[in-house]
């Protein structure tokens, strides 16, 4: 499970408006889109946040290579205006350490913080220890 948050989308609302927000929101979601396999899922749970369900990948390096590229993906985005490109922080968490859809929950957000509390703009896996 990936958890994204988009970094400093509240001063994007706050400084161009909802409507520039929204479609920030809707370049994110076409730039997640394009980065995940059929078989895997998205949405987005609320604010400038989405989950991605990723399906049959345990190994950790392969979901190292996606969780790159939908963070180059991301930071290919400029909103108008806004004086940087877009950049996300990422958490995942795997099966291997979470064995409930609330622990899967629950470590993609730790992990997501760590990303964050790191500066941003990178993915973290969580790990229980």
């Amino acid at each position: 499970l990936m958890s994204l948050d988009l970094d400093s989308f509240k001063r994007i609302n706050d400084t161009f408006g909802h409507i520039a927000g929204d479609s920030v929101l809707v370049a994110a979601a076409n730039a997640l889109r394009s980065q995940i396999r059929d078989e895997d899922k998205m949405c987005r749970v609320g604010g400038d946040e989405f989950l991605i369900v990723i399906r049959n990948c345990a190994d950790r390096s392969t979901l190292l290579k996606m969780a790159k590229r939908i963070l180059s993906a991301i930071d290919e985005i400029r909103p108008p205006g806004f004086p940087a490109n877009l950049s996300a922080s990422l958490g995942i968490s795997t099966s291997e350490q979470c064995r409930t859809v609330h622990d899967l929950l629950s470590g993609a957000d730790v992990a997501l913080y760590r990303s964050k509390r790191a500066g941003g703009g990178r993915a973290t896996i969580f790990d229980a220890s």
